[in-house]
C-alpha cells in the first residue's frame, strides 16, 4: 500500500494585471518561480528522509593523505554492499565544494573538466561518483552518544534494547554506530569482511528511564542461531549484553560537515605556529 503523508504547496498571488499576461509572460513571472521554489522543498525533505536512513557514516579525518580520501571510503562501504555502480552522486554544499576544487582541481580528470572548476565551480568525476552541489543537504545532529550499552545479550531483529541512559535521554533518528563483535557478512558468501556492520537509528527515542528499545537498520541477523544456519545472516554474531554502542561522529555533536572542515583547517593552522 502506498501511503501518502506529506504534502507540499506554494501560493502564488496575482491581479488583474498579470492576467493580462500572455501564457509565456505568465509562465515565465510566475510558474517557473514557483515549481522551482516547489522542487527545492521537496529536494530538501527527500534528502532529509534518506540520509536519516542511511547506516554507512564516515567521518573526515584531519590528517587525511587526500582530500578525496573520505569518498574513497565512502566508495568501499558501497562496495562491499555490493552496490551498483552506475549513477553515484557525491552531493557537496557550494561552500565544501569550493575548497574541493582549490585543493584538489588537478584530481578530477578529464583536463577539460579542469578548467570549468575553476572557472565555475564545477568539480567533476571521480572515486567512482559524480560530484553535484547542494545546498539542502540535511544537518544531521546527535543526541547522547556516550555510556550506552546493550541490554540483555542474543537479541535480533529490528530493534536493539540499550541501557546507560537516565530519563529525559535523546537518542536522534540518523544516528549511526557500530558493536563490537558484531562484523558485516559478504551479502551472498556470507563470509565476513572482517569490519563492524554499521547500523543506523531510525527514529528518534526520548528516555524514559535507563533503559530505551531503538528502532535500527539494518535488522540484526547473525550467521548461527543457536546450531541453526540463518539463510538470509547479514552479520557475524549478535551482541554481547554489555558492549558499548560506538557512535559515528561522537564528539561533533550538532554540527555540520563544513563546521568541521573549518575547525580541523583552524587546528592545522594551531599546529604550524
Amino acid at each position: 500500500m502506498l501511503k501518502v503523508d506529506t504534502q507540499k504547496h506554494v501560493s502564488l498571488q496575482f491581479g488583474a494585471a498579470e492576467q493580462a499576461l500572455n501564457l509565456t509572460q505568465f509562465k515565465d513571472r510566475f510558474l517557473k518561480p514557483a515549481i522551482q521554489s516547489l522542487a527545492t522543498d521537496l529536494d530538501a525533505d527527500l534528502l532529509k528522509r534518506a540520509i536519516v536512513t542511511v547506516n554507512n557514516g564516515t567521518l573526515i579525518g584531519a590528517n587525511e593523505a587526500s582530500p578525496l580520501a573520505p569518498f574513497g571510503r565512502a566508495r568501499e562501504m558501497l562496495a562491499r554492499s555490493l552496490t551498483p555502480t552506475a549513477g553515484r552522486i557525491a552531493l557537496l554544499s557550494s561552500e565544501f565544494t569550493n575548497g574541493i576544487v582549490d585543493t584538489s582541481g588537478t584530481l578530477f580528470n578529464p583536463n577539460a573538466e579542469i578548467a570549468k572548476q575553476y572557472k565555475e565551480g564545477y568539480v567533476g568525476r571521480a572515486r567512482g561518483f559524480d560530484f553535484v552541489e547542494s545546498e539542502h543537504i540535511y544537518r544531521q545532529e546527535n543526541g547522547k552518544t556516550s555510556g550506552i550499552t546493550v541490554n540483555g545479550a542474543g537479541q535480533t531483529g529490528g530493534t536493539l534494547t540499550v541501557g546507560g541512559l537516565s530519563n529525559g535521554d535523546e537518542i536522534k533518528a540518523g544516528q549511526v554506530f557500530t558493536l563490537t563483535g558484531v562484523e558485516m557478512l559478504h551479502p551472498l558468501t556470507r563470509k565476513s569482511y572482517g569490519k563492524l556492520m554499521q547500523f543506523v537509528v531510525l527514529e528518534d527515542v526520548t528516555a524514559g528511564g535507563a533503559t530505551a528499545t531503538l528502532k535500527i537498520y539494518p535488522e540484526i541477523t547473525p550467521d548461527l542461531v543457536g546450531a541453526n544456519k540463518q539463510a538470509n545472516a547479514n552479520v557475524s554474531a549478535s551482541a554481547l549484553n554489555g558492549v558499548a554502542l560506538a557512535f559515528t561522529g561522537a564528539d561533533l555533536l550538532g554540527k555540520t560537515i563544513i563546521e568541521v572542515v573549518k575547525e580541523l583547517k583552524e587546528a592545522r593552522e594551531d599546529l604550524k605556529k
